[in-house]
């Protein structure tokens, strides 16, 4: 692209822009690493400018750039309402076009939050979001959800509700975001849609509520106590309680959310499919707020040896120096702890999982958008 067109677009200059063209008309098949005039225009916001390019090249509203993008899509990145509105009405179909990703302009519109465009697009091509039946990832349901627009969730569950169960390549649902985002009005949307949300497993074994929990989303939690209480009985693939979860991440206020609605029930005594109370994984994982909680404020059994024969004394006993709880042998001593003498230390390798795993957020297991 010359410089002189560049320079025209990116200052707004109309009258620069027109001269040029009357010029030479071919100017506006010149690109920018693979960027057109309009493209430039439509992600600057300058609707007169849009307005000029399309009335002399209508066909550039479908133009790709190097990432298979339209304009459209560029106006839908930045929200730039008043471009889409041009730019649909001189090509509504370009707007079903899908960029390298699969991704609609729709979807940019959804992943940033600019519900103003969504309306327009659903107006505009109501059956847009029939391209996210075929075979597509991630839907924009996902991505709004992951982001925390909830008028955005709203807009789109009015449309299609059923969005609400679908699932990603990794098995999460718009659930699944939204919980390990701490997103709370849109996880009651989607409670108060379908309940059995909750109970839908990721391909790592996990529900939402899973993630709620790994990730300290105490607010999450006590919004499932509220609306989904059944889903606190869902195991994890190892064995594992909402309990276990918030011990092994050391989730400290979660696990106080939890403590004061299951403390004496069999929620928090039962032990994973190890044999590990959360004793065994508080001790273990030097958690020394969570352990000492566990000790002096609830009925889980010290004595109780996991499938390998360890207790939790045998666990702190060789953990030696390195455990800084207060007096801990003391308050074990004075609940009458008791020993294995049959089995060495438990060593990580023997644990359910590294403890010293960072919490399992969706950062790292694929993020929309």
């Amino acid at each position: 692209m010359s410089s002189r067109l560049f320079q025209a677009i990116f200052r707004n200059d109309t009258h620069a822009f027109t001269s040029l063209v009357q010029e030479n008309q071919n100017i506006l098949k010149q690109k920018t690493a693979g960027t057109t005039a309009l493209h430039l225009a439509s992600r600057f916001g300058y609707v007169e400018m849009v307005r000029e390019i399309v009335k002399y090249r209508p066909d550039m509203v479908a133009a790709f750039n190097g990432e298979l993008e339209t304009p459209l899509h560029e106006a839908c990145s930045q929200g730039n309402l008043q471009v889409l509105i041009v730019l649909l009405e001189a090509d509504p179909l370009a707007a079903c076009n899908l960029n390298y990703k699969s991704q609609s302009a729709l979807f940019k519109a959804c992943s940033n939050g600019h519900l103003d465009l969504v309306k327009l697009l659903l107006l505009k091509t109501p059956r847009l979001l029939d391209l996210e039946d075929n075979g597509i990832d991630q839907t924009s349901l996902h991505v709004a959800s992951s982001r925390g627009h909830t008028d955005v969730v709203r807009e789109l569950l009015n449309v299609r509700p059923d969005f609400a169960t679908r699932t990603d390549k990794k098995g999460f649902s718009p659930l699944h975001y939204s919980c390990s985002r701490d997103h709370l009005e849109i996880t009651k949307m989607l409670l108060t849609l379908d309940q059995d949300l909750a109970l839908q497993y990721d391909d790592n074994g996990y529900t939402p509520l899973h993630l709620a929990a790994m990730n300290g989303k105490a607010e999450i939690l006590k919004e499932f106590l509220s609306m989904a209480p059944t889903s606190f009985q869902v195991l994890t693939r190892e064995g594992e309680t909402v309990f276990h979860l918030t011990v092994r991440f050391n989730q400290y206020d979660a696990f106080m959310c939890l403590v004061q609605v299951f403390n004496n029930t069999e929620l928090i005594n039962r032990p994973d499919q190890h044999g590990n109370t959360i004793l065994h994984l508080a001790v273990s994982g030097k958690h020394h707020q969570l352990a000492e909680y566990i000790l002096n404020e609830t009925t889980v059994d010290i004595n109780l040896q996991n499938n390998r024969g360890y207790t939790v004394y045998e666990i702190l006993n060789r953990a030696g120096s390195n455990l800084k709880i207060h007096n801990p042998k003391d308050m074990l001593e004075k609940a009458e702890g008791e020993t294995s003498t049959e089995h060495s230390f438990l060593t990580p390798e023997d644990k359910v999982k590294e403890l010293n795993d960072e919490p399992l957020t969706l950062e790292n297991n694929g993020d929309p958008g």
